[in-house]
């Protein structure tokens, strides 16, 4: 059983529940265990101003959501994913500045094929990802301020929907939407400036 903590930010409500995944600075991602342990993530995030973007391609079949948050001042710069075939992407992970990658979204060990894309080092403020019909989401890349990654799976079949953090915010974060027999069918940003 899960206990849930409720953050309040500004312009924006942060749940995080005991077994939840978060890096701390100069530290790997970690779950959280104790209140003590939200308690203290949440003081470090009071200070930030915090949003959640829309959802890229608005697809509310969803059997599950995931959350991943990056902590301590830093922001995604990697997005790793899974790939399986008649599926597209079923898992997704992030890492943030140095830290280690983050616990898988969903867990999903059925993939065969693993992808990365990078930014040049600075924090990512948007993705795009391509949705397919029958598939869900099938390829994305991230965008930074110098630039834009390379495609995760080079997949051109499908739709192009984006989800970008407001002006002077990067991506901190993410969530994800799952659905059986499809795999990852949406994602949106968690965005921050400390």
């Amino acid at each position: 059983m899960y206990n849930y903590l409720k953050i309040a930010l500004p312009a924006v409500a942060l749940s995080l529940s005991i077994g939840t995944v978060y890096a701390e600075p100069d530290k790997s991602f970690e779950s959280v265990n104790t209140i003590e342990e939200a308690d203290y993530i949440a003081n470090e995030l009071a200070s930030a101003t915090a949003s959640w973007t829309g959802w890229a391609t608005g697809n509310n079949n969803q059997d599950s959501f995931h959350t991943l948050y990056c902590a301590g001042g830093s922001f995604v710069n990697t997005l790793e994913a899974k790939e399986q075939g008649g599926y597209g992407l079923i898992d997704m992970r992030i890492r943030c500045g140095s830290n280690a990658f983050s616990a898988w979204a969903t867990g999903n060990g059925s993939a065969s094929i693993l992808r990365s894309v990078y930014t040049d080092g600075s924090g990512a403020y948007g993705l795009e990802a391509r949705e397919q019909g029958g598939y869900g989401l099938v390829d994305g890349r991230l965008f930074y301020p110098r630039g834009v990654s390379a495609w995760l799976t080079d997949n051109t079949n499908g739709t192009e929907k984006g989800v970008f953090c407001p002006s002077g915010q990067d991506m901190a974060g993410m969530q994800v939407k799952e659905q059986g027999g499809y795999g990852l069918i949406d994602v949106r940003l968690y965005c921050v400036s400390f």
